[in-house]
Formats: C-alpha cells, sequence, structure tokens
C-alpha cells in the first residue's frame, strides 16, 4: 500500500510540470507557423494528461504494476519537454503577454521530440485506462475547457437559446460520480469568468455562482429581486452550496418558490444536486414541498429519489415530522417509502433501504396507486424475503388485498419473482389461494406457468415446486375461468396457459411435455377422476383444432402470454356469428367428446398420446430439409422448416426427471408421494414412447451422458 501511495503522489507532483510543459507548446505554436501543427494536439493531449493524473488521487485500488508504468511514461513526458524547452527560448518583449522566439535550435529535432512525446502520451493514456480512469475525460466541461484553450471568446458569440442548453440530469446512472454536475454549473460558471453578463447572467447571478466571499444581506439588497437568466434561473436557484448566500437572498426578500423555465424551485435544485443543508434550510424558510414541477409533473422528493439521494429524504423527512400537521407528515412518510420500495428498489443494500423508510410510516397497511393500477399494497412490490419479513414484522395485515387487476400480493409476486423464499412467506401468511383475478384465474394458473419456464431451462426453481405449496394448500386444480370458447365451454381450465407457454418456450411440433407433467401432478394430488377431466380438456382442444374451430378463449393468439393473463375479449355479436357458422362442426366435435367421456384413464390417455402423435406425422410431411450434396434453397412458406427429433425430446425430459427428483429429494424432504413420483412419470413416458413408436437409439444417440439410469429404462 505504501509503495502505490508513493507512486501516486509522484505522479501528482509532476502535474505542475506538465501544465507548464502544455502552456510553453502553445506559445511555441502560436509564435511561429513553421512549427508542426501536430503541437496543439499535443497541448490537449498533455492537458487531458494533467486531469488523468488529478483523477487518480480519488481512484481506489489501482494496480502496482500498472501505476509504475505509468510512473514511467511521465518520467519520459517531463524529460521530453524539458528537450524541447531547451531547444526553443522564448524572451518577453513589451507587454509581459507576448512572448516571441528568440532562437531554434533545429526544426528538425523538434519534430522528432514532437513525436516522442506523442508516442509516449499515446502509451501512458493506455495504461490510465488499464486504471479505470475514463470518468469525465471528455465530458462536456474538459471540451468546453479545449475550446477555450483553442481561442474560444464567449462574448464574441450569442447566448445560447435553452433549448439547446445541456438538459438537468434528472436520473442518477452508473456510479457514483455520474452526473455530478446535473444542471450544468460548472460549464456556466467557466463561461462566466470568461465573458461576465453571459447568457442574461447579472452581476448577482455571477457573484453566487462564482462564490463571490464578502456577500451578504446589504449586497444583495441593493440588486432587484428575482432577475433570471436564459434558462430562469434566480440568483436562489444559484446559491444553494452555499448556505450564507442563501440566507443574505432569503432575507433580501427573493422568492423561495421561485419556478426556473421548466417549473422547478430551488428545493427540488437542491433535491436534485443532494444538498442536504440548503434542503433543511428552505423548508425552515418556508419552502412548499408540495408544488410539482410544471414540465415534469413531480414533486422535490421524487426528484431527489431519482438521484438516489436517500439521505436528502430521510433529513427532509424528520424536518417535517416536527410540523403540527401530522397527517401531512404520514403522506410524506408513505410516498418516501413508495418511491424506496416501488419506483427504486434497494438492489443495492444501501445504508438507507425499505425498512428505514418504512419506520416513518404509521402503518404498512396502506393502498396506493401505480401505473393506473388502484389499490395496490407494498407486499405487491416485494422482491426479497426480507422485504416480506420486515413487512409482516411491521404489523402488515393486507395480505389478501387484491388490486384493481384483481391481483393479491401474492399472485403478484409469482408474475414479477420466481424465488420461492420470497414467495412462501406470502403464501403462508395467510393467502387466500381460492381468490380470482378479474380473469377468474387463481394463483394456479401463474404457477403453472412458471413451471413451464423452468422445465424449458432445465432448472429447479420455483414453478413446480410452488405447485407442490399450492396443491397441498387445496387449491382447485379444475377451476374455471371467464372464457367461453368450444374449446372449454364452461371455461378454461388453469392448464390453458400451458398450451401458451408451451408453444413459446418449445418448437410447435414438440410433445407437449407441461401438458404431460401436469396430467401427472394431477393424477397424484387429486386421483384419477380428476386426471380424467384434464385429458378430457386435452382431447377436446386436439379434436378443436383438428376440425379447424375458431378459438374464442384466452389462447386465441399466439406467442408469449401476458403475464398479466389479460386478452381482450372477442365482440359479443362476433362470437355469435362465429358460433352460428360452426355451428355443424362443434356438434361433431360435442357428439365424439360424449363417446370419450365413458373410457378409462388409461385409455384417455393412450387416445390423446395418438393425437400427440398424429399432429407430430402431419408436421413431419411439411417438413422442409435440404436435400445432402445440394445447395439449400429458399424453402417454400410452410409452417415448419424443421422439427426437433422426438429421441431427442423424449432424452430431454427423461434428464428432467432425473434432475427434478435428485432436487425434490434435497428439498422437498416433506413430499408425501415418495419415491412413486419418479417411477409414475418413467411409467407414463413408457406408455408415450410406445404409441409414438420411438426406438432405443433414437433416444441414446441424444443422451450425452444424462444422469442416473439409462435411456434402456424406457423400454
Amino acid at each position: 500500500m505504501a509503495e502505490v501511495l508513493g507512486l501516486v503522489l509522484g505522479l501528482v507532483a509532476l502535474v505542475p510540470q506538465l501544465t507548464a510543459g502544455v502552456k510553453m507548446l502553445r506559445q511555441i505554436r502560436n509564435a511561429d507557423d513553421r512549427f508542426p501543427v501536430e503541437i496543439d494536439r499535443l497541448a490537449c493531449d498533455l492537458e487531458l494528461l494533467v486531469t488523468f493524473v488529478e483523477a487518480l488521487e480519488a481512484t481506489p485500488g489501482v494496480n502496482e504494476p500498472v501505476l509504475q508504468r505509468c510512473c514511467e511514461c511521465c518520467t519520459q513526458i517531463a524529460q521530453g519537454l524539458d528537450k524541447v524547452r531547451g531547444m526553443v527560448s522564448l524572451v518577453t518583449t513589451g507587454s509581459k503577454s507576448k512572448r516571441v522566439i528568440r532562437k531554434i535550435t533545429g526544426l528538425p529535432g523538434l519534430r522528432t521530440a514532437v513525436e516522442a512525446l506523442q508516442q509516449n502520451i499515446t502509451m501512458i493514456k493506455f495504461f490510465f485506462t488499464e486504471l479505470n480512469i475514463t470518468k469525465g475525460l471528455y465530458s462536456p466541461r474538459n471540451l468546453l475547457k479545449c475550446l477555450i484553450t483553442l481561442g474560444f471568446d464567449p462574448s464574441e458569440s450569442p447566448a445560447p437559446a435553452a433549448r439547446f442548453w445541456p438538459r438537468p440530469s434528472l436520473v442518477k446512472i452508473g456510479g457514483k460520480h455520474a452526473g455530478a454536475d446535473p444542471f450544468s454549473l460548472e460549464n456556466l460558471a467557466i463561461l462566466c469568468r470568461l465573458s461576465p453578463g453571459f447568457a442574461e447572467m447579472t452581476p448577482l447571478h455571477e457573484a453566487v455562482l462564482l462564490g463571490t466571499d464578502g456577500l451578504d444581506e446589504t449586497r444583495t439588497s441593493r440588486s432587484p429581486t428575482d432577475e433570471r437568466n436564459f434558462l430562469g434561473q434566480t440568483p436562489l436557484h444559484l446559491a444553494l452550496s452555499n448556505t450564507g448566500h442563501m440566507t443574505a437572498l432569503i432575507n433580501s426578500g427573493h422568492d423561495i418558490n421561485a419556478l426556473d423555465r421548466l417549473g422547478m424551485t430551488p428545493l427540488m435544485y437542491a433535491g436534485i444536486m443532494g444538498l442536504v443543508n440548503a434542503v433543511l434550510l428552505l423548508l425552515d424558510r418556508g419552502a412548499d414541498p408540495s408544488l410539482r414541477a410544471t414540465k415534469h409533473n413531480n414533486l422535490f422528493i421524487d426528484f431527489a429519489a431519482s438521484r438516489n439521494n436517500w439521505d436528502v429524504i430521510m433529513a427532509a423527512l424528520s424536518r417535517l415530522e416536527t410540523r403540527p400537521d401530522n397527517d401531512t407528515d404520514w403522506t410524506w412518510a408513505r410516498h418516501a417509502t413508495i418511491l424506496r420500495h416501488v419506483e427504486y428498489p434497494d438492489h443495492t443494500r444501501r445504508r438507507l433501504g425499505f425498512k428505514d423508510f418504512l419506520a416513518k410510516c404509521d402503518t404498512p397497511n396502506f393502498i396506493f396507486d401505480h401505473n393506473g393500477c388502484r389499490g395496490s399494497t407494498l407486499m405487491h412490490f416485494v422482491t426479497t424475503p426480507e422485504d416480506v419479513q420486515t413487512l409482516l414484522d411491521q404489523g402488515f395485515t393486507r395480505i389478501n388485498q387484491a388490486n384493481s387487476d384483481g391481483h393479491n400480493p401474492f399472485m403478484r409476486s409469482m408474475r414479477r419473482h420466481r424465488e420461492v423464499p420470497t414467495i412462501l412467506p406470502i403464501l403462508n401468511a395467510g393467502t387466500d389461494v381460492h381468490h380470482r383475478d378479474n380473469n377468474g384465474h387463481t394463483a394456479l394458473w401463474y404457477a403453472l406457468y412458471m413451471g413451464t419456464f423452468q422445465m424449458a431451462n432445465c432448472s429447479h426453481d420455483s414453478g413446480w415446486r410452488t405447485l407442490h405449496h399450492l396443491l397441498q394448500c387445496g387449491i382447485d386444480a379444475l377451476s374455471l375461468d371467464n372464457c367461453l370458447c368450444p374449446c372449454s365451454p364452461n371455461g378454461c381450465f388453469p392448464s390453458s396457459i400451458l398450451y401458451w407457454s408451451s408453444l413459446y418456450y418449445s418448437q410447435p411440433t414438440d410433445v407437449p411435455w407441461p401438458l404431460f407433467e401436469w396430467l401427472i401432478i394431477v393424477l397424484e394430488y387429486r386421483g384419477s377422476e380428476a386426471a380424467k377431466t384434464i385429458l378430457l380438456s386435452y382431447i377436446r382442444r386436439a379434436k378443436h383444432d383438428e376440425l379447424g374451430l375458431t378459438h374464442l378463449c384466452c389462447t386465441r393468439f399466439p406467442g408469449k402470454p401476458p403475464m398479466d393473463g389479460h386478452v381482450p375479449p372477442l365482440p359479443s355479436d362476433d362470437v355469435d356469428d362465429i358460433l352460428a357458422e360452426e355451428e355443424e362442426l362443434i356438434d361433431l366435435m360435442e357428439q365424439e367428446m360424449e363417446e370419450a367421456k365413458a373410457l378409462n384413464y388409461d385409455q384417455l390417455r393412450k387416445t390423446w398420446f395418438t393425437q400427440v402423435k398424429e399432429r407430430l406425422d402431419a408436421a413431419r410431411a411439411d417438413e422442409v430439409l435440404p436435400k445432402p450434396g445440394m445447395v439449400k434453397e429458399q424453402p417454400p412458406k410452410t409452417r415448419y422448416h424443421f422439427l426437433n427429433p422426438i429421441g431427442k425430446q423424449v432424452a430431454a425430459y427423461k434428464g428432467w426427471i432425473d434432475f427434478e427428483f435428485d432436487c425434490r429429494k434435497k428439498y422437498l424432504e416433506d413430499n408425501p408421494i415418495g419415491n412413486s413420483w419418479y417411477d409414475r412419470r418413467i411409467s407414463h413416458l413408457r406408455h408415450l414412447v410406445k404409441v409414438m413408436g420411438v426406438k432405443p437409439e433414437e433416444v441414446s444417440e441424444h443422451w450425452y451422458g444424462l444422469p442416473n439410469k439409462g435411456a434402456e429404462e424406457l423400454f
């Protein structure tokens, strides 16, 4: 650590020498046109190098070997500047500001020295990049400095139109130094130093912006109040970094709630800039925190939250607590908690998190609106088990509160996250598992969607584990939603989501493994009669598609299902017309389904497996593959251009069974099903392989060293 500190201090000690070198090079270039034009670029690069070195002091954890190379390069650059200084001598004649060339020891040698300097600077820029010292090096502030160095005079240019000035950086993205100057006040200060009165800046504006000493109430009272620059900013907007200047301006009668061009008050500026003392002073002197910016319609607390200035918000809440209107105090605390928990959740585990702001609220059971959805609670937006436990510890009781979409916190949690440690505490806190949303879906609908995602990615995440807990809690596996369609005349079962997600997570010509798995789960938890009902729904859906009937239900759109489960219903007139037009085919399907109801479970299972095989065989007939030895041409417009081999699908599902079974032994030790879980799936898979006519070698070809038993177990 001492070696690194010594290297850093050695580099910083070279800053004055490098700065003098920049000045010398510019004087050389301005003195005689015979000097190479590369000197201009070299001077700019040297100025940038000074910024590199200055930034090094604030950079933690630098790499010592790279830092050593930086020191070597900087030393060579300093020696090169001394060499150039020895080649060209400057003398002063007349005014001190004018220098002329006295002698040149050799122009070719000067060119060589300049090229060597440029090579060293290029190398050290690379090394500094390796140290991650890059922030701010190409910022507007540095570009503005370069323009001024090259001769830009703000006084000779018209004031910029407000719409061309950099927009305020209202959202903090990136590290702690991102957007350190959200209102570009540093740029404005640079221009005002060079050109007083720039862009309608009054002397009072410039005095507070540049931090002039001795600015007191006597001086401010002699200036007109609330004068505005081209951005509509009053002197109070620019004085927030100095509470002494602020006090003098406020005592002189400046409007504490003055609005700039965007309708933002000084309190909003202070919240965005993270100035705690300024916020407290403004609140003490009567600033109105309930004002909203006319352009963004945000409160000052919203702006502070967007910049992650949570210490500012907490300090403001503490100050608002002293006001006599407690109702207003609770309102501010609730709003801040919503910002911390919903809008800007505490993923980084900062010092001031959700728990700290919740402690400021009178109750955790308040409801609020969010993005057009009414009646939400804080539990609707939990992201971690700690958030859930925090709410429960604080006395949260609205565990079954439904928002305007009909979602209770448990449904919302499953929609947003798949972590079992987060969603199960909500379930165990007294969630009504029979609750239905506005579309008639229960929590089972969302859990099945999650299970499909988990199966598609061969991960033991939450889907099927959540199903296990829901079914143990007594949820209805055969509940019907609000759909009306010939494929499900009384409404769709929760398994309807599996048709939708099966198309999204796999090829349309794959075996519907999620449906296969759900059938076995229903058989395990609800018995053969419920499983027969599920099989009849599968068979009915397949017959519906074979006859080419029109879907009127929630599954009529292909692709990924919306996680809110909302599909706009068809107009009633269109539904009546479709049903009348397809009446004969619907009657035919009803007759076939009446015959199917007389079959037992094994017969129904074979019927559905046969339907799956026929669908895959029909798809294979349309398969388009290039012939060996021929260049593949653009295939004709058919529905499927390739098929996933059935043997590969069987091997993948068998691998998932092995993986899930191992996870169940680890995570679900209380599972009453026991080892029969594995045997039942292998038994169903054997029947499917037999109906599909799959050969052992077709499965073994795609086995790829899957765990446990091999492909021979299926035959």
